[in-house]
């Protein structure tokens, strides 16, 4: 169900676009029921995929899903007007279009997700009729849920953590070893678990003598500990990456695609591989002194 959907130079921003399930996801027995589901964990926790997950399997039940960036209410009724007019076909000024939005709403039942809202208040009257699912980091969301089913994601227990690096590694288990050192470094935090998975082609012994060496020299810069280890996983897998051929354009292609919007970046922005493989050849060297890009 997408008829809401329209190509459109105007309007380059995609909604019906989902996060790809991450391999060996875990659902971990949480249920998000109709209505509004608010979703609250630390960052790293696995919201976002417990509502990809959720999402998915609406859309391959034949309900149409609206997936919308919530970093801010502006972000929340930029899209709203965006898909209005899209629905509608008439330009409005954008508070108008949101509440016309959420009128069509009431009569063309979506799934909507509202992904990484700062806190419920942010989205106070933005909130469709139907099913919805926001995912927040606000701790306090618990004390104003206001009749809202409240889902609350922890951190991946022991086993959670080594079951999944081990369905990562199920046809190489010698890299086991140290495994469980490693998920224990890593605080069971789900998102740096998974990208450990993504990058081992190593022992997890081995990996635990990198990630130290490189998480100890980012405490300045990430007093908080989870964010630091999200950042040292962050930091060994675009290493990784860079050194892949053609050797030195990950890194800079994946900053340039940081500084783009979320909800949906075209193919054509992206720099063809024939064309990146002749930067990595003309570019001059003084251009990118060693380490310009290590950040």
């Amino acid at each position: 169900m997408s008829t809401w959907v329209r190509h459109d130079r105007r309007a380059p921003h995609r909604f019906d676009q989902l996060p790809v399930r991450s391999a060996a996801f875990q659902s971990r027995d949480v249920v998000l029921g109709d209505g509004c589901t608010v979703v609250v964990g630390v960052a790293g926790a696995g919201k976002t995929q417990l509502a990809a997950d959720a999402a998915h399997r609406a859309r391959a039940a034949g309900t149409g899903v609206i997936w919308i960036v919530a970093g801010s209410p502006a972000q929340v009724t930029g899209a709203y007007a965006d898909l209005d007019e899209r629905v509608s076909g008439v330009r409005r000024d954008t508070d108008a279009a949101a509440r016309s939005f959420l009128g069509w709403l009431e009569t063309h039942p979506h799934l909507v997700v509202l992904d990484g809202v700062p806190s419920p208040a942010d989205v106070h009257g933005l909130i469709p009729v139907g099913q919805v699912i926001v995912t927040t980091q606000d701790r306090g969301a618990a004390r104003r849920a206001d009749g809202r089913k409240l889902v609350e994601v922890g951190l991946f227990t022991h086993g959670q953590a080594r079951d999944r690096l081990a369905s990562w590694l199920a046809d190489q288990p010698h890299l086991l070893d140290g495994v469980d050192d490693l998920v224990v470094e890593l605080g069971h935090l789900p998102l740096a678990v998974a990208q450990v998975g993504a990058y081992l082609a190593i022992t997890c012994a081995d990996y635990l003598d990198r990630f130290r060496a490189h998480h100890d020299r980012l405490s300045d810069l990430f007093p908080d500990d989870h964010d630091r280890v999200v950042a040292t996983t962050w930091t060994l897998s675009i290493a990784r990456a860079d050194q892949r051929r053609p050797v030195g354009v990950d890194r800079p292609l994946l900053r340039l695609l940081s500084l783009l919007d979320p909800a949906g970046i075209p193919l054509r922005s992206s720099p063809h591989p024939r064309s990146t493989s002749s930067w990595t050849r003309t570019r001059p060297r003084s251009a990118t002194p060693r380490g310009a890009w290590t950040g």
